[in-house]
Parts: C-alpha cells; sequence; structure tokens
C-alpha cells in the first residue's frame, strides 16, 4: 500500500515537468542506456533496539560502498542493480572491535548487518515508462551476514549470540523508480524485499539450538538517490531484518551516501 502510495505521487508531480527523462544529461552526455559505478564514502548507523540494552549496539561511523547500476527509461527495458558492502564494513567493524590502547581486538556487545561475499543484486523490466517516470517491477537475489552478541545480564561479561546469525542467501521482489525532476536532477529509487532461504555458514560461537519457533529470517531494504547532471549524487538508504523467530533482534542500519558517478 505505502509503495502504491508512493508511485502514486511520483506521477502526479512528474505532470509537472514536461522533460522527457530520456533526454537527462549527464556530464554533457545522455544519462539513459548507460551503465554507472559509484565507490564512495558512506556515514553508517547501525541500530538494535530489541537488545536487552540497546545503547550498547549503536554504531556511527564511516564506511563505503560500491554500486553499478544500469539504467535504461524504455518501456520493457531491463534495469539492474549491484552493491557490495562488507569490504567496507570491515574497516568499520574492527574500529568497534579493538581496545582503548588499539592493541587488542575483542568480541564486543554489538549488531551487523551488511552484505555477503556475492553482494546484493536487482533486476527489473520497466512496467511503466512516460517523458518524466518509469517504474519496473522485477526481482532481488541477495546474501547477508547477520549477527547480534548480547549481555543478557548487567552484572556479566559473557556474550550470547542468538538465532537469527550467520551467511544467509535471500531472493524476493525488487521495484524500480526514477522520476526526472527538472533538466538538474533526477531522482531514483530501489526498493527489495528478501525472503532467506539456506544459511551457508553459522558463526562458530552461537547458539545454534534450533526448534520449531525458528522461522528464516527477512530482509528489507529502501534506496533513494538525488543524482545531479554534474555527476554528483546524495543518497540515502535503509535496510532492516525481519525476525520471525522469538529471540530479540531488530537490527537496522542506515546509511547516507555522497559521491560521484563515473560511466562504464
Amino acid at each position: 500500500m505505502k509503495f502504491t502510495a508512493f508511485i502514486l505521487i511520483l506521477t502526479v508531480i512528474s505532470g509537472l515537468n514536461a522533460q522527457s527523462i530520456r533526454d537527462f544529461n549527464y556530464l554533457k552526455e545522455e544519462y539513459n542506456e548507460r551503465t554507472f559505478i559509484d565507490i564512495n564514502p558512506t556515514y553508517t548507523m547501525v541500530r538494535n533496539q530489541a537488545a536487552p540494552f540497546p545503547e550498547h549496539h549503536k554504531i556511527n561511523g564511516w564506511s563505503g560502498s560500491l554500486t553499478i547500476r544500469k539504467a535504461d527509461f524504455s518501456r520493457g527495458a531491463w534495469q539492474y542493480r549491484y552493491e557490495h558492502r562488507l569490504l567496507f564494513d570491515l574497516i568499520l567493524i574492527l574500529q568497534n572491535m579493538v581496545d582503548g590502547d588499539g592493541q587488542k581486538y575483542y568480541r564486543s556487545e554489538t549488531s551487523a548487518l551488511t552484505t555477503g561475499l556475492i553482494g546484493w543484486w536487482s533486476f527489473a523490466p520497466n512496467v511503466i515508462a512516460n517523458d518524466r517516470l518509469t517504474v519496473g517491477v522485477g526481482a532481488n537475489f541477495n546474501d547477508y551476514f547477520l549477527g547480534a552478541s548480547y549481555r543478557l545480564d548487567s552484572l556479566s561479561q559473557d556474550l550470547t549470540t542468538l538465532e537469527p546469525q550467520g551467511y544467509w542467501f535471500a531472493g524476493g521482489p525488487a521495484f524500480f523508480s526514477d522520476l526526472r525532476l527538472n533538466s538538474t536532477f533526477l531522482l531514483h529509487m530501489h526498493a527489495s524485499y528478501s525472503m532467506g532461504f539456506w544459511r551457508a555458514v553459522s558463526l562458530s560461537y552461537a547458539d545454534t539450538e534450533i526448534n520449531d519457533a525458528f522461522k528464516k529470517p527477512h530482509f528489507g531494504g529502501i534506496n533513494v538517490q538525488l543524482q545531479s547532471r554534474w555527476g554528483v549524487f546524495l543518497g540515502f538508504s535503509h535496510n532492516w531484518l525481519v525476525n520471525r523467530s522469538p529471540n530479540p533482534n531488530a537490527t537496522t542500519r542506515s546509511d547516507i551516501h555522497i559521491g560521484f558517478k563515473l560511466p562504464l
């Protein structure tokens, strides 16, 4: 319902601008029917409000992301999007594992949600394509590293990692939308919902007791990017765990992206 309302709003707004989205220029060249790569710094915020002590699960810091995207604004044309964060997130993860004098790494009370080795893939053909707006509906195939370590007792330093955790593969629907705002800015939106179907690796230190209450996790994600004709873009993404098990885990991550888009 929320996605439908969003599309309707975009449709109304798009009628206010007479310029064609297929004529949008990027660095004085055509943006349409091209593939781009983004490698950009990212300010990341991780939270887990379901943790016994959620204040210990706040992570703020700089990481990065690599995104490859094929843009095509014709009806029936396929667009795709690939994103990888793991290598960049390792910097942020290690920063939060080092002790005060920087001499020793340790397992800390924290939560993590990032891409796996393969990354996040989405593909979609355009089902709506007019002079200002395109909408694509397709599928995603993603992998995730997921884990949360808790202190269940405020008087104890012992850590416990509960389900869901590990290296998961997931898939589900994906949506693309692009709206030309004017000759200077293009608004891009991507959303996905991924249903976990296979855990390739379980964390060696986790409590892996599986019972009838355990259900495979799902994952949600949304990305919004404001692209300028000068190549610079500003973006925001939000990813979250859909925990379908009774254990406390509601890990989310929000990322602010700013960078430069390069044509391939």
